[in-house]
């Protein structure tokens, strides 16, 4: 969301990094939602 955020309201256009940290970031979530407990 602060992504989009970042490029549609403030106009700066989000780096490959951004994306890479985006990507790491839902990753690390979806291990941890569906784990097995």
């Amino acid at each position: 969301m602060a992504i989009l955020w970042l490029w549609g309201v403030d106009g700066i256009r989000p780096h490959l990094w951004d994306f890479v940290g985006v990507a790491i970031t839902l990753l690390g979530m979806g291990i941890i939602m569906f784990a097995p407990r």
